[in-house]
C-alpha cells in the first residue's frame, strides 16, 4: 500500500514538473519562435518572388539603364571626360553603388568597373564577343562609345523588404508572447480577487483551480485552507 503511495506521489511530482511555469513559459517560447520563423519563411518567399518578377522585367532594366546612360552622358559632358580616362569613369560608377560599367570604342573594350587596374587597351576584348547584351551611345570629348551596364537595381528594394519581413515576424513573436503570458496573467488576477472575496469572509466562495502547474497548486492549497476554515467555524 505505501510502495503504491509512493508510485502515485512520485507520478504527481513528475506530472508537476512537467506541467510547472517554466516548462510551460518555455514551451510558449519555442512555438513562438517556430511559429515566427514559419511567418518569416512565408512573407519571405511572397515577397521574394512577386519582387523578382517584376525587377527583373526586361522593360524595368532597360529603363533604368537608360537612367544611368543619361546620366553619364551628363557626367561626361559636364567634367569633359575623354574615354582613356578610366579614374573619372570609375570614380563616376562608385558613386552610383549598384551598377557595372563596360565601356567599347571601335569595336574593343576599352573600361571594365569591375576590373579598373587592368589594362584592357592591351587584352583587346571584341564587342561582338557579347552580341547578347544591350548596348547604350555615350559620346566623350574624344570620341562616341558604346557602354554596356549591369545594375543590382533591385538591391535597396529587397534591403528594404527584409527588414519589414524580420519586423512583422519579431512582432508576431512578441505577440504569441504576450497572448500566452495574458492567460497566466488573468488567472493570477483571477485568484488574487478570490483570495480578497475570502477575506471578506464569504468562506462558501470557491478558489477555482486551473491547471496543474505551481499556481494550480496554491489554489488547491487556497481552498483547502478555505474548506478546513470553514469546518472549523461550523464546530465552533
Amino acid at each position: 500500500m505505501r510502495m503504491t503511495n509512493k508510485k502515485k506521489s512520485d507520478k504527481m511530482l513528475q506530472a508537476k514538473k512537467r506541467n510547472s511555469i517554466y516548462v510551460q513559459l518555455l514551451q510558449l517560447l519555442v512555438f513562438s519562435a517556430l511559429a515566427a520563423f514559419l511567418l518569416y519563411g512565408l512573407l519571405d518567399y511572397g515577397t521574394m518572388s512577386l519582387m523578382d518578377r517584376y525587377l527583373t522585367d526586361i522593360n524595368y532594366v532597360q529603363g533604368k539603364d537608360r537612367r544611368y546612360v543619361r546620366a553619364l552622358q551628363d557626367y561626361v559632358e559636364k567634367e569633359q571626360i575623354i574615354s582613356s580616362d578610366t579614374d573619372a569613369i570609375y570614380n563616376w560608377v562608385m558613386e552610383q553603388k549598384v551598377i557595372s560599367l563596360y565601356i567599347y570604342k571601335d569595336g574593343y573594350q576599352i573600361f571594365d568597373s569591375d576590373h579598373p587596374g587592368e589594362a584592357v587597351w592591351e587584352e583587346k576584348i571584341p564587342q561582338e564577343e557579347y552580341q547578347w547584351e544591350t548596348y547604350y551611345p555615350v559620346e566623350f570629348a574624344d570620341g562616341m562609345t558604346q557602354v554596356n551596364l549591369s545594375g543590382a537595381y533591385g538591391y535597396q528594394f529587397y534591403i528594404y523588404a527584409l527588414i519589414v519581413e524580420l519586423l512583422v515576424s519579431f512582432g508576431f513573436f512578441l505577440l504569441l508572447v504576450l497572448l500566452g503570458i495574458r492567460k497566466k496573467m488573468w488567472y493570477i488576477t483571477e485568484l488574487s480577487r478570490e483570495i480578497e472575496i475570502l477575506e471578506g469572509g464569504s468562506l462558501d466562495y470557491p478558489v477555482t483551480v486551473q491547471g496543474e502547474d505551481e499556481l494550480a497548486s496554491l489554489a488547491e492549497g487556497l481552498d483547502a485552507m478555505r474548506l478546513s476554515f470553514r469546518e472549523l467555524l461550523k464546530k465552533e
